[in-house]
């Protein structure tokens, strides 16, 4: 059988169980604390005088008021006795009385002279006292008057063990009960104790004693803990006058139960059950405290119960739930009917995990005086200890709590705060009730102190209901008073009044000329007597579009704080008694408004709103790349009653945003990835006819893959449109792409005079193709092809004989270019072959690469926009040379290029059937408009004596080589108007034939007078020009009688 009881008590007392303290954690989250009458700026904080580590000082407390004096008395159950007689006892525990009028002072209670000693009783039967580990003052309760004090001692006797709590009913002194979870293997009891006493010897007294017949109960099963709490109260309106309640936590398989009961008549008899209250979750020690108090004022108690031991559940793995601790309310409706007024909105303090919200719950009593009694409920567990207040109300309770008093607040060092709390008891005679609060992880006990409460009783009234939206002006009277219980004759108060906040339509205005939407002053009120000033309002000067009513708003409130958190003041002191708080539970603003005169026929106007939209310079489409922004012109229109609140809503495409929003409008942002954005813009005052926006948006981000652009734009205002379907208007923008890929080239050396003195030919000379590549645009063009064809080789079966090696090609180019020879083709490699010497003139000048800087360059060029039609080569058949074919019609001729006479050239290019071309194919991009270029060089050996013995009666030859370009992404470019294909023919320099004995090669034109010949000989012909299709070279042989 146990060997001790704990009870937890509500309305006379406080008290908890060794084995549940045992089972705590403690977790740490940070908690807003909100202020209300309870100040904590001025706590008393008591520690044990005797700085005993672990004595659970502040285990239990209750506040004690007799006469003049008063007490806060502080159980410490593991204290160790400080006098002589009894240092060998073993934590027996303590009992502290400390005064709260005399420099916080606190009195070791000596309540017995007991060792362990043994006694006899009345009897004749032996009790053994043992006081070692006895937990005194493990729960104590007071007589509302204070003029008694019990306090829980425990006893071992050699024929029973039982261990009691014991308290006072609040109507009959010579009453107390106790309760005894531990007995009948922990089924528990109820034991009542009340006069005549029939035993005194001593300091022993016996009185009459009930012990009801819970042996043989079957409501209440073994290990069931009846008693574990308990307390009475009125909860009939007939009949008995107090009915007693009792928690049993581990009751119907752990989930708790809570029993209200009356005695027996007979004692072998069990309790007489009015209403059993029964816990909804395995394991949350519902019952665990029980709470009476009249919650909504109906002079009938209700039933507050504890379940410090709820626990949510988890949202996820990761979540730590368990012992958050709830409350459960149940009203009195008379007669045993209580109702659950929680429901689903539980109250669960701040859902702390651990924290065990209602370990501690009592009545403190109407701490607001307004009619409606309050509950403290303590969470000792959740941070360093929490504790809330729940004010009453007519509904029973609010779900909100009024104040949360954290320990940290009022000292750091302060841990376990709320495992015990005192009923409400005035002992500043305040007429405001006060509580005490234990913390015993630390060993502290706190005395909290409650200031008067004031309700002030506004008024904000104007001159005028109704103005113009044109221009007004008018009068605002605010006014203020205050009531309460006990409250000083006199308190300052701080006003702010508020005028149309939201819109800025209107102002204060002063003698001084100043203006303001809010303004603010302080005042001292007297107790009933009303105090007004009065605020003259007028227009701001800005346009009034919107029809709302003109808000104004007055704020009051205390000018000085009392309860406002800051650094604790040591010993309470300048505690301030009659220093008001307002109440929380009231309102501090009220408002009232001033309507718009609309100048419409109702209430409500009726506006013919339009809306039209038009893009400015755009025919059928848009062309990327065309024009860098794109203007669009908004016009609405009125043609009915003032609009009020007109807003034009406007939809573009992200692809193209507003290079600047107009003032008066604003984006809207949306969610996720959005393809467009939207452009709210408020006129900002009636629109009585037309308004007009422009716009102007940005085209430099479109993609072009883009198809079309769709715009949306709508106009609607606060009264109902006459004719809302020409209220919005899409736009559809087409999009194309155009762009005009240009190919221009340029040939190292324009003329190659051969002469036949000494029948030398010249093997190393380098020549050089070089290609450039434009977009002129509008559009970018993603990716190109270009080719290039380079005759190479003449073909005539069985004979194949290359005249012209290329080597691979250089590449420059703002953008990625691969280039790459088509299957079949080598690039000429020339370090695989020996080198030879250039020969040299009759004066010892060395031709070839040292002349190379001086070459005349002359550009060849092919574009869209100025090229005439492809026109036919002349073309001449030489019987004596398989090379001279037929030339194709692709070579062109303009005004820049006449072709050489046709008897005497051999035309040598790739529409030539015995001639094989070199096939080199490049890929690349992008080509931005007129800044992208890719510049490709092909490095040329003619085989001079190959084509010299193919000339034979020709003294001249004409090199062609040939590119051109596709477009390929995006794959429906389209071409500019007028262009012709992408292709391009660059022709070398012309070869002529001077003599049969000797040959030199001229590059550029020399200074010595045979080179001036030749230089005369050169600016008599044509220049190249520019040919539709490619580049061209050309080679021309001259005679040596020519020169």
């Amino acid at each position: 059988m146990s060997d001790y009881a704990v009870v937890r008590l509500c309305r006379t007392m406080s008290i908890r169980s060794t084995c549940v303290c045992a089972l705590c954690f403690v977790f740490f989250t940070y908690l807003t604390t909100n202020g209300f009458n309870l100040n904590l700026r001025h706590a008393l904080v008591f520690s044990d005088p005797t700085r005993q580590i672990g004595s659970y000082f502040g285990f239990t407390v209750a506040l004690r008021k007799h006469g003049s004096r008063r007490w806060v008395v502080v159980g410490a159950p593991r204290g160790n006795y400080t006098y002589s007689v009894r240092r060998g006892v073993h934590q027996p525990g303590v009992v502290y009385q400390c005064r709260l009028d005399e420099g916080s002072l606190c009195q070791h209670l000596v309540l017995d002279s007991w060792d362990n000693t043994e006694e006899m009783l009345y009897d004749g039967s032996p009790v053994q006292h043992k006081t070692d580990d006895s937990w005194l003052g493990g729960a104590i309760a007071v007589q509302d008057n204070g003029e008694r004090l019990l306090v829980r001692y425990k006893l071992l006797s050699d024929y029973q063990s039982l261990s009691s709590l014991t308290f006072l009913t609040e109507t009959n002194s010579t009453e107390f009960v106790l309760g005894a979870p531990g007995v009948y293997f922990w089924q528990g009891t109820i034991i009542r104790y009340r006069a005549p006493k029939f035993y005194s010897s001593g300091t022993t007294t016996e009185r009459n004693k009930e012990i009801p017949g819970s042996i043989s109960a079957t409501s209440v099963p073994i290990y069931g803990y009846l008693g574990y709490s308990l307390s009475s109260g009125r909860f009939l309106s007939a009949g008995s006058s107090h009915v007693y309640v009792a928690g049993s936590p581990r009751n119907d398989d752990s989930k708790g139960k809570v029993y209200l009961f009356e005695f027996p008549l007979r004692r072998a008899q069990d309790l007489k059950y009015i209403r059993v209250l029964d816990g909804t979750q395995m394991g949350e020690y519902f019952g665990g405290a029980v709470c009476v108090v009249d919650l909504n004022g109906d002079h009938l108690d209700d039933l507050v119960v504890a379940a410090p031991q709820f626990s949510l559940q988890a949202a996820n793995s990761e979540q730590l739930v368990g012992d958050e601790g709830r409350i459960y309310v149940f009203i009195n409706y008379d007669d045993g009917k209580f109702m659950e007024v929680t429901g689903d909105t539980m109250i669960m303090g701040n859902r702390q995990y651990g924290a065990r919200f209602g370990t501690a719950v009592a009545n403190v009593g109407d701490l607001n005086v307004d009619g409606y009694e309050d509950v403290a409920v303590g969470a000792p567990y959740e941070q360093n200890g929490v504790v809330y207040i729940y004010h009453g109300s007519a509904d029973g309770i609010k779900h909100k709590s009024a104040q949360i008093i954290q320990a940290e607040n009022i000292d750091p060092q302060i841990k376990g705060f709320g495992i015990s709390l005192s009923k409400g008891v005035d002992i500043d005679e305040n007429h405001y009730n006060d509580v005490a609060v234990g913390a015993f992880k630390s060993g502290h006990a706190v005395v909290l102190r409650s200031h008067p409460v004031v309700t002030f009783k506004p008024t904000l009234t104007t001159s005028t209901r109704s103005v113009s939206h044109k221009k007004f002006n008018f009068i605002c009277t605010a006014c203020l008073a205050y009531t309460g219980w006990h409250v000083p004759n006199t308190v300052d108060a701080k006003v702010t009044v508020q005028v149309d906040l939201s819109f800025g339509r209107a102002n204060f205005v002063f003698k001084d000329f100043s203006k303001t939407n809010t303004y603010s002053y302080n005042t001292t009120l007297r107790r009933g007597t009303e105090w007004c000033k009065d605020l003259k309002v007028e227009n701001a000067q800005r346009p009034l579009g919107r029809t709302e009513p003109l808000l104004l708003v007055m704020v009051y409130e205390l000018a000085n704080l009392p309860n406002q958190i800051s650094q604790r003041i040591p010993n309470g002191n300048e505690f301030c008694l009659e220093c008001p708080v307002l109440d929380s539970t009231q309102p501090n603003t009220i408002t009232t408004m001033v309507a718009f005169e609309t100048g419409c026929k109702s209430v409500v106007c009726k506006p013919d709103l339009n809306i039209d939209a038009r893009l400015i310079g755009i025919r059928e489409k848009f062309i990327h790349g065309e024009k860098p922004t794109l203007q669009m012109k908004v016009e609405m229109k009125n043609m009915g009653e003032p609009a009020f609140l007109t807003r034009a809503t406007l939809v573009f495409p992200k692809v193209t945003p507003i290079i600047e929003i107009p003032p008066i409008c604003h984006e809207l942002l949306h969610q996720g990835r959005a393809e467009n954005y939207t452009l709210i813009c408020d006129i900002g005052y009636p629109l009585e006819k037309n308004y007009t926006m422009d716009l102007l948006m940005s085209m430099q981000d479109l993609p072009l893959s883009r198809k079309k652009l769709v715009f949306a734009v709508n106009v609607t205002s606060a009264g109902n449109d006459v004719n809302p379907e020409d209220n919005h208007k899409d736009l559809v923008l087409p999009l194309g792409i155009e762009a005009d890929m240009t190919i221009t080239g340029v040939s190292s050396q324009d003329q190659i005079v051969h002469l036949t003195k000494e029948a030398t030919y010249i093997n190393d000379l380098m020549l050089n193709h070089t290609f450039q590549v434009w977009n002129l645009g509008p559009s970018t063009v993603e990716r190109a092809e270009f080719e290039f064809q380079i005759p190479h080789q003449y073909v005539f079966p069985p004979v194949q004989e290359i005249f012209m090696r290329i080597l691979e090609p250089q590449l420059q180019a703002l953008t990625h270019i691969i280039c790459t020879p088509v299957m079949g083709f080598t690039y000429w490699n020339p370090s695989i072959e020996s080198p030879t010497s250039h020969p040299v003139l009759s004066d010892g000048e060395v031709l070839g690469g040292e002349f190379h800087d001086i070459i005349n360059r002359r550009p060849l060029s092919m574009s869209r926009r100025s090229i005439a039609e492809t026109e036919s080569l002349q073309k001449e058949t030489l019987v004596d040379s398989p090379l001279n074919a037929a030339v194709q019609d692709s070579t062109p001729s303009t005004s820049n290029f006449s072709l050489p006479p046709s008897n005497r050239t051999l035309f040598l290019n790739c529409t030539n059937p015995k001639v094989d071309c070199f096939v080199v194919k490049c890929s690349g991009g992008p080509f931005l408009p007129n800044k992208t270029q890719a510049v490709v060089t092909f490095q040329l050996r003619p085989d001079l004596e190959i084509l010299d013995s193919q000339l034979k009666k020709k003294d001249i030859l004409l090199f062609s080589s040939l590119a051109k370009v596709t477009i390929k992404e995006p794959p429906d470019t389209v071409q500019p108007e007028g262009h012709n294909h992408e292709r391009l023919n660059l022709r070398g320099g012309k070869l002529r034939k001077l003599s049969e004995e000797a040959y030199v090669t001229v590059i550029g034109f020399f200074k010595r007078q045979k080179k001036e010949d030749l230089k005369a000989l050169k600016k008599a012909e044509v220049p190249s020009a520019e040919v539709e299709g490619g580049t061209s070279f050309q080679a021309e042989v001259v005679s040596s009688d020519e020169l």
